[in-house]
């Protein structure tokens, strides 16, 4: 089904009869209409590991080296266009500091499109498109308290200390974990940080069943969410 908007969503998730129904349907739009940024990805690996030669302001000013730069990045990584586009507008762009030029350099330009792109996801009339775990967790969190669905959002980290976020609802009075990321990291056959996946649902486990998976897998933030109708019931 194709949804114009969110309220159409909304209005489509409220007019199922049940909770399960109404989860069911979320998680398909999730698997079926939204694509993971992996190129943010990328630009975190670069940003954690890359051994930076800091440019001089002259090179970064000179604007054959600069683009030299820059085709040698994109011949390395292989970034979007998308993406490319927003390190090329970044990169050399300068400030006026008292009557200096102060310019971005490569480092500083990967670093500020990897925060803009974690918080501007690709939106389509409030419904999500494309983003990280962030912004999907963030998404189902809004969708299921407002359609009744008790919902928390949740931070913390997963395989090798990775910030991570994911979703715990609750089931017959019992919390269980969502984590929609994974489960599209398993529709797209990507290992994410390196690390191999291991296949089957990450959808409704207990913490402990969670942490069995991946023994490094901890919560350390909520974002709890109170829904005005009944909490999820297992069929």
């Amino acid at each position: 089904m194709i949804y114009e908007n969110y309220e159409q969503f909304v209005e489509y998730l409220n007019s199922l009869e049940t909770d399960n129904n109404k989860l069911n349907t979320i998680f398909k739009y999730v698997l079926e209409k939204v694509h993971y940024n992996y190129d943010i990805l990328t630009l975190a690996k670069i940003q954690a590991n890359e051994n930076w030669e800091f440019e001089r302001y002259i090179d970064i000013e000179n604007q054959q080296q600069r683009n030299e730069a820059l085709k040698n990045l994109q011949k390395k990584y292989g970034f979007s266009s998308e993406s490319f586009s927003l390190i090329d507008e970044s990169y050399g762009s300068y400030q006026i500091i008292e009557g200096r030029k102060i310019y971005t350099s490569l480092d500083l330009a990967v670093s500020g499109v990897l925060l803009h792109l974690i918080e501007e996801p690709k939106m389509f009339n409030g419904l999500l498109e494309k983003g990280v775990c962030k912004n999907v967790a963030q998404f189902v969190y809004k969708v299921c308290n407002d359609v009744g669905i008790e919902c928390a959002y949740v931070e913390g980290l997963s395989s090798n200390n990775i910030h991570h976020a994911w979703n715990k609802i609750k089931i017959d009075d019992e919390e269980r974990f969502f984590d929609f990321t994974y489960e599209l990291f398993i529709r797209d056959n990507h290992d994410a940080w390196g690390d191999r996946l291991t296949k089957g649902s990450w959808l409704g486990l207990t913490l402990e069943q969670m942490q069995q998976i991946q023994p490094s897998r901890y919560v350390y933030f909520e974002l709890p969410g109170k829904a005005s109708g009944s909490s999820l019931k297992r069929k």
